[in-house]
């Protein structure tokens, strides 16, 4: 099977949209899930389970640190965690 038509029917079967959902005024509501949307979660959820950006580099193939910085994304919850950890370390 061509890997766009398996893609497309797990999509299907997972009632996830291919195309962006538009609001009436024309902005995006939902953004299309694509296959590159996987590796944004890979190494956003090795971040948040407090693995090392080299080591997400490496997992994720990329030979720049740069790059592998575009993909994390950080959540508010994980922001918060790491300024309490440092208000703890230097009792503020």
């Amino acid at each position: 099977m061509d890997f766009r038509k398996a893609w497309s029917k797990a999509l299907k079967a997972a009632v996830i949209s291919e195309k962006d959902i538009l609001n009436p005024d024309g902005s995006v509501k939902v953004e299309k899930f694509t296959f590159h949307c996987l590796r944004h979660g890979f190494c956003s959820a090795l971040s948040d389970s407090g693995k090392e950006i080299n080591q997400i580099a490496k997992l994720a193939g990329h030979k720049s640190i740069q790059t592998t910085l575009r993909y994390i994304h950080q959540g508010r919850e994980q922001k918060r965690q790491i300024v309490n950890e440092l208000a703890q370390t230097f009792s503020l």
